[in-house]
């Protein structure tokens, strides 16, 4: 099974390539967006958050924000192999279809998420999915 999913490295080295791809330094802001923008309609135009709609939209905002990290990656695999050969596509740590496929799945999960939030939420983040 690993060896469909990372080419040339161990099991170990490859997981450390895949959560590379993810950039975890930078997944600790994206639900904050949300977060604040409900804080900030709430405060300053009064308006009735509805606190499962913006858990929801949290959630959802990391799905699509790690699946079209992972899609950017797939799709920039032959930039990446002139412009940074180290990373994880081009380096051969990873198969790319399999980054393509978790960046499908992401993104469904993200869209899934974002519906059960209401409808508002998930139009959203299906503009967002698009135009990713």
């Amino acid at each position: 099974m690993c060896r469909l999913i990372f080419a040339n490295h161990s099991q170990s080295g490859g997981v450390k390539a895949l959560l590379s791809l993810f950039r975890p330094p930078n997944l600790l802001t994206v639900p904050g967006d949300p977060l604040v923008g409900a804080l900030l309609a709430t405060g300053t135009l009064g308006i009735t958050t509805p606190w499962t709609g913006v858990f929801a939209t949290m959630v959802a905002s990391l799905f699509l924000y790690t699946g079209g990290l992972l899609a950017n990656d797939f799709f920039d695999r032959h930039v990446d192999a002139r412009e940074r050969p180290n990373r994880p596509i081009p380096s051969g740590a990873i198969r790319p279809i399999i980054v393509l496929i978790l960046a499908l799945i992401l993104t469904g999960a993200g869209l899934l998420i974002a519906a059960k939030g209401g409808r508002a939420p998930f139009l959203i983040a299906g503009l967002l999915a698009l135009t990713a």
